[in-house]
């Protein structure tokens, strides 16, 4: 499994920005799933409009 994987985060401004970030560590009895696509939908294009601190969003990253 490699160390480092590309993770998207929002509420940073009004883009999705991805970042390296390092792979999670599965707890006990957890597991770590790899996903090969992903998809949004209109609730998360909302979600990221009000995180936008441009647009009075609250900033915080998601």
């Amino acid at each position: 499994m490699p160390e480092t994987m590309t993770a998207l985060f929002g509420g940073t401004g009004p883009d999705w920005t991805s970042r390296q970030v390092p792979v999670p560590q599965p707890g006990p009895g957890q597991v770590v799933v790899r996903a090969r696509a992903v998809a949004l939908n209109n609730a998360d294009a909302s979600m990221l409009a009000d995180a936008d601190p441009t647009s009075g969003g609250t900033g915080k990253e998601y």
